[in-house]
């Protein structure tokens, strides 16, 4: 898995599968500098990842019983 946006790279190694939305989330904060000052379109002010973030944080969590499974049988998503 790779993960970018608009051509800025994410610094991330590997993201958990437990609350994974969130973590790429966060992954693309943590990217290349002009990214994390610039979190994308937004709507009435609000940027999208905003609304991005509690929209998985809400998946996340009804997936949890799976995604705990799958994270202690295959462990963490490996990204380039």
């Amino acid at each position: 898995m790779r993960i970018s946006h608009e051509g800025k790279q994410s610094y991330c190694k590997e993201i958990p599968r437990v609350y994974s939305g969130m973590n790429y989330s966060m992954c693309l904060l943590n990217g290349e500098p002009s990214y994390s000052e610039n979190t994308g379109p937004k709507l009435d002010g609000v940027p999208f990842f905003v609304f991005d973030t509690a929209f998985s944080a809400l998946v996340d969590t009804l997936f949890l019983p799976c995604t705990i499974t799958m994270q202690a049988q295959k462990g963490p998503i490996d990204v380039n």
